[in-house]
């Protein structure tokens, strides 16, 4: 099974052989599952089971393995790398059991299929014909070695072997999707496919093999992908031999690798009856059939006949066979040479006190069944934690030893060895010894150093800090962190400032974890009340970290690691060390500690702080003996007349950027405790562009004109920043980052186009500043850009749908936003279409949402009027237009309707607004409490005093009738019809008054003439 929707993904599922009965409600049993049965085509073939894996991306081979297995016990005994080629790339495989070959057919460079023959050792094709265009995507071989083939096609063949020509015997019924698999049960000659057709259904057919046509034997309760499917065979024919007895490998002593092959060859047949006559003999040594002097043997007599194996582990088979065919074969494994000692037995640790005792038994076979020298044994003895070698020649079967009063989960490994160094093998653990005293260290070379340490996983999700790649480890995958790793007990005094420090790192540059360093007296989440650092990091490359100590009471400490990523994926930290650093009588840190940068944006800094005047434990001081200045760790100043409480300045140099500076006191203990500054130096970043605009380009529909305010004469960190030198990028977001598409604008002002534009789009950019120091933060912006829709303007939500492009939505506070709905619950549409827009409050928490219309053309109208139907509960709406694409102004006040459960109408003038080229509409939605919604619905704009009517006038109406509009009343009017976004359906001037305008399509229309408009859906 190569795929099943049961599983969470196809890269990570339970890939592997699986059995399952041909009747109806089958379900699958995992036989052996492994990653290596993930493969792309597959066949049984006589005890074995062989397949390829393909690695493709595109229309590229990348790679080609292939697999052997022996079905005996499912080890992978062969894999071979074969070039990355087409030619190399199977679609099905089957085996002939009548000639004993595999057959493959194959693609090929030249871009047709062939017909190969398969090397079960190599797994390298040979073709023997071309099969053209068609792909077979199941292959079965009958008892008699005629080929079948069902191809995509969906039609059953017959495939001469020879030539590759093809007879069509008939339609399955199924048009298969790519490689699946099919056989023929040599017991009752009947064809069984796993298929999986082109709408992904999978399913059990049987198919009659005269007519082809498929018969359903089951559905699955999941869609699944089976390759390599095969009943198994019958071990003989009734008449043929039965199997050999007593095989048996012999060596002329038991540390050589010549030896003979004997077996008593059967006196009866499979079926149980009398046995006679000359025999032949075939033998395999891993699966390879040896060349024999003397391959006949008389029926009941023995057989024997030299071979020198190479040393290792070996499968023997053995058969013989007469004019029935072969007999039943018969197998053995082997370790041909000089073995490994097998594991010890019995191994046992016991403590008194601290008093360790460590006994075993002595092993008396090799590990691989084969021979080792007793007298040769020695025992290697390995005490953990700390992967510790206490004797590697050892004789005895029981050690004692007395442990090292140091805390730790103890246990022992022993390693029999004679010739060869045979297998550890582990003893039970015993948890000893007290608090660390004063400091620790842990580099997670083995598995077990996680014992003595507290793993709490605080959210509960089941992943959490485990030993991963020599380190700890916590891989969370796409999950919420939580998770602590904390320290044994370390007993810390109040003589020493103590340095944490360790390695950390995380996985590839896509990921960014997050963690903290705390510590406390319990090892608990409670118990961590001291934070230390918060930190990220992201690569493969471990960086070190370190955070300084001071206790102020002497007693037992934890420290403790907090992996808090958020959709991350895997944080390691290894190589943990808790060390005295520096003495609590040596000279506290420097006060009152300044780091200036130079004015101008030179790259120079004036460092100044006053010199200590008492120790880190508070004692006066007698004397100092210098001031050491650190830049990035290295020594740039060193003071050696040093007055305690003086003040000094410094003016140091720097580099374009963030500098970080250290100040050391030492006196004739030695150093003292950091003081610490980071300063930006030379011209700095610069901030966010300020009043950032983008406007509709007066005379290009798909350019915006952005306008900004240059950012703050301050730069990002505080520095220096010289407002002439600026110069501006304008980016857009490609590939995963921002992309600069115009650099060096020193205006603030830029025009952004657009190109090929087919509808209405959202277009989104941004602008940053850039000094001589760098390119600053990027401030976004987003217009909606395009050709405007005509005039007028109507939408209905129909089903729960907008037929005009493009609406959106701008969210101003909350988490909801504006949706199209469909009627339901206690809300329907109010013109009876089956849809509306609504923004529903989910959370109990207030939202602030604006629907937002398309672009809508007003050149020329000089009086609008806009027209919808309003549903509130607990919320309220604001209706906003934008002139420029981007600042929305309210045009009316707070509307609510009328606390009903019907639609309230609203209708609001928009004569302000005459002279714009084009408009925006903005439905600002404000809700308070769960439950809270806002519906708007049938929304018009138009021009002319009277609207959207109902009726054009008393004597006069328009409405619908089947697929006609019907206009009456109105004989010697012009008449003009729209669809929703803006077309012209029809213009006529009436002549009677009783006119009828047949429609081609359902949906709702705009009917205008001099008296107004009027909305009509034709059903």
């Amino acid at each position: 099974m190569t795929y099943s929707s049961k599983w969470s993904t196809s890269e990570n599922g339970e890939f592997g052989i699986y059995s399952f009965p041909a009747e109806e409600g089958t379900a699958f049993t995992p036989v052996k599952t492994a990653a290596d049965f993930n493969l792309s085509a597959a066949a049984y073939a006589d005890g074995k089971f062989c397949g390829y894996r393909v690695t493709t991306y595109g229309s590229t081979v990348y790679g080609v393995n292939y697999y052997l297995f022996d079905t005996d016990g499912w080890t992978r005994d062969i894999q071979q790398t074969l070039k990355a080629s087409y030619d190399n790339y199977p679609i099905s495989l089957a085996y002939d059991s009548k000639t004993k070959t595999i057959y493959g057919q194959f693609m090929s460079e030249a871009g047709a299929t062939r017909l190969c023959t398969v090397d079960l050792l190599s797994g390298q094709p040979t073709q023997v014909a071309s099969t053209g265009d068609r792909m077979y995507f199941t292959l079965s071989f009958d008892k008699e070695g005629t080929l079948y083939g069902i191809a995509d096609d969906g039609n059953l063949y017959t495939i001469n072997t020879a030539t590759g020509t093809a007879t069509s015997i008939g339609a399955t019924g199924i048009i298969p999707s790519n490689s699946q698999s099919a056989t023929i049960d040599l017991n009752t000659g009947k064809m069984y496919w796993a298929a999986i057709n082109n709408k992904l259904q999978s399913a059990l057919y049987e198919v009659n093999l005269d007519n082809g046509k498929a018969s359903l034997v089951s559905d699955y309760d999941e869609t699944v992908v089976l390759l390599g499917l095969y009943t198994v065979p019958p071990a003989a024919a009734l008449q043929a031999p039965a199997a050999v007895n007593k095989l048996s490998v012999n060596y002329t002593s038991p540390e050589r690798l010549d030896a003979n092959i004997t077996f008593t060859a059967p006196d009866k047949t499979f079926e149980g009856d009398k046995l006679e006559g000359s025999l032949e003999v075939s033998i395999y040594v891993d699966h390879q059939k040896l060349t024999l002097e003397n391959a006949t043997v008389v029926a009941g007599a023995e057989f024997s006949t030299p071979y020198t194996f190479t040393e290792g582990t070996h499968k023997v088979e053995a058969f013989v066979s007469n004019a029935e065919g072969d007999g039943v074969k018969s197998k053995i494994e082997i370790y041909a040479g000089v073995d490994s000692p097998a594991a010890v037995g019995n191994l046992q640790f016991t403590l008194e006190d601290n008093h360790a005792t460590v006994s075993w038994e002595a092993p008396v076979n090799g590990a691989n069944g084969g021979h080792f020298d007793a007298e040769l044994l020695k025992y290697i003895l390995v005490r953990y934690p700390g992967n510790d070698t206490i004797n590697a020649e050892y004789t005895a079967t029981v050690f004692t030893e007395d442990l090292p009063d140091v805390l730790g989960n103890y246990y022992y490994t022993v390693t029999a060895v004679a010739e060869k160094v045979g297998v550890a093998t582990e003893s039970n653990r015993i948890r000893f010894g007290s608090a660390f005293k004063g400091e620790f260290k842990e580099t997670f070379d083995h598995a077990s150093a996680l014992d003595i340490f507290t793993i709490i996983d605080a959210n509960e999700d089941g992943k959490t800090w485990a030993w991963i790649n020599n380190a700890a480890g916590s891989d969370q995958l796409d999950k919420n962190a939580d998770d602590w790793i904390i320290t044994p007990p370390i007993e810390l005094g109040t003589d020493y400032l103590y340095k944490l420090s360790f390695k950390t790192k995380g996985y590839g540059e896509f990921y960014t974890e997050s963690f903290s360093t705390a510590f406390g007296s319990e090892n608990t989440v409670e118990g961590m009340l001291n934070a230390l650092g918060d930190y990220t990091v992201s690569g493969d490359t471990y960086l070190e970290k370190s955070s300084v100590i001071e206790v102020q009471e002497a007693g037992t400490y934890y420290f403790g690691f907090h992996h808090t990523s958020q959709g991350m994926y895997l944080l390691y930290i290894d190589d943990i060390v808790i060390e005295p650093f520096i003495p609590t009588t040596a000279p506290d840190s420097v006060t009152d500690f300044t780091a200036i940068p130079d004015p101008t944006g030179a790259l120079k800094a004036v460092l100044t702080f006053k010199a200590p005047t008492k120790a880190i434990n508070g004692d006066e001081l007698t004397t100092l003996s210098k001031i050491e200045i650190l830049k990035e760790g290295n020594v740039i100043l060193t003071e050696n007349e040093v007055e305690k409480g003086k003040e000094y300045s410094f003016t140091v140099d720097g580099v374009q950027g963030m500098n970080h500076y250290n100040v050391i006191v030492y006196d004739e203990q030695g150093r003292g405790r950091d003081a610490e500054k980071s300063v930006f130096i030379g011209t700095d970043i610069p901030q966010h562009v300020q009043n950032l605009i983008a406007s509709w380009d007066d005379e290009n529909d798909q350019a915006a004109l952005l306008t900004w305010d240059a950012p703050a004469e301050t730069g990002a960190n505080g520095g220096f920043i010289n407002p002439e030198e600026l110069t501006y990028n304008y980016g857009t977001y490609l590939f995963g980052s921002i992309i600069d598409m115009a650099t060096g604008i020193k205006e603030t002002s830029y025009l952004m186009t657009t190109a090929g534009l087919t509808k209405q789009t959202y277009t989104q950019g941004y602008i940053c500043a850039v000094s001589a120091g760098g390119k600053g933060a990027y401030t976004p912006f987003g217009i909606m850009l395009g050709t405007p829709l005509a005039f007028p303007f109507a939408e209905s939500f129909a089903q729960g749908n907008v037929s005009t492009e493009t609406w959106s939505v701008a969210t101003v506070g909350g988490d909801d936003t504006w949706g199209m709905y469909q009627n339901g619950g206690s809300l329907d549409a109010q013109d009876e279409d089956n849809g509306y827009a609504m923004l529903v409050n989910k959370k109990a928490e207030a939202d602030d949402s604006r629907l937002e219309s398309p672009i809508i053309n007003i050149a020329g109208q000089d009086k609008l009027t806009l027209e919808f139907y309003l549903h509130t509960e607990n919320a309220e709406l604001t209706v906003e237009t934008t002139v420029n694409g981007t600042i929305y102004e309210a045009v009316s006040e707070a509307l609510r309707s009328d606390g009903s459960n019907e639609w309230t109408k609203v209708s609001l003038p928009l004569d302000q607004l005459a002279g714009n080229k084009r408009i925006q509409l903005g439905f600002r939605g404000k809700t308070e409490k769960a439950g809270a919604r806002i519906a708007i619905d049938n929304i018009t704009l138009t021009s002319g005093s009277t609207g959207i009517a109902d009726n054009t006038a008393d004597n006069s109406s328009i409405y619908s009738e089947g697929r006609n509009i019907i206009l009456t009343g109105l004989k010697g009017v012009q008449v003009t019809v729209y669809s929703l976004d803006g077309k012209t359906i029809t213009n006529a001037s009436l002549h009677t008054d009783y006119e009828v305008i047949p429609m081609q399509h359902t949906g709702c229309y705009l009917v205008h003439t001099e008296k107004g408009v009027t909305k009509v859906l034709v059903k």
